[in-house]
């Protein structure tokens, strides 16, 4: 008896090539579903190490600023400077009751009242309000530098305050020592319990001034 050769029919193959080529594209849609399902504790963001080292944060040192930021102030009454020419020397002096006294810091006015602003970080060692200074706030900075604001109006720290750079902590005001310069704060700065000309420190860094 002869044997009958299995003959496929012609739709046979075509839909077996289907069937492969549709497996073959579920299997790559599953495998990249595992993927993309890693972990995400397994992930590492290149935010966090470059290299294989912990990307450090870059600090900033302060420099010290004026105790202002409104454009329309102006310096009333500079800093006696005993190097500096005479007339310059004249300028700086201060007169109260018939003496004259050389300013110990620097006076800035404007026609309004303006923000004063805190000339680094610190804590605020003394507030106090007396009849010829009026209103005034210092501050204790580090490597022994003090700060000193007078003449001011609505203060807004007390003692014992930790202050920020920046920081407003009180508005400008008159005092009965300077009433010639009407709306001002006076400004002054002490580097270990000498009196020091703040034209000198600001735009300095701490190190840079205690290093000079």
């Amino acid at each position: 008896m002869k044997k009958r050769k299995l003959k496929l029919k012609p739709y046979v193959l075509p839909s077996l090539y289907v069937l492969s080529a549709l497996l073959l594209v579920m299997g790559v849609y599953f495998y990249g579903n595992r993927e993309v399902a890693k972990p995400a504790e397994d992930i590492d963001y290149v935010s966090d190490e470059i290299n294989g080292y912990t990307v450090p944060v870059i600090a900033t040192e302060q420099t010290i600023m004026t105790p202002y930021s409104d454009t329309s102030v102006m310096v009333a009454r500079d800093f006696y400077d005993y190097l500096s020419d005479a007339s310059l020397q004249e300028s700086a002096l201060v007169s109260y009751d018939g003496v004259y006294m050389q300013n110990s810091g620097i006076d800035y006015s404007a026609a309004n009242p303006f923000a004063v602003l805190a000339v680094l970080d610190g804590t605020v060692i003394e507030v106090e309000d007396t009849e010829l200074f009026g209103k005034s706030v210092t501050i204790q900075h580090d490597n022994n530098l003090i700060s000193t604001y007078q003449g001011l109006t609505d203060v807004k720290v007390s003692k014992d305050d930790k202050v920020f750079q920046g920081q407003t902590i009180a508005t400008s005001g008159t005092s009965v020592i300077n009433q010639s310069l009407g709306n001002h704060v006076h400004f002054e700065m002490y580097l270990n319990g000498t009196v020091l000309n703040p034209n000198l420190a600001i735009g300095k860094t701490l190190k840079e001034l205690t290093t000079e």
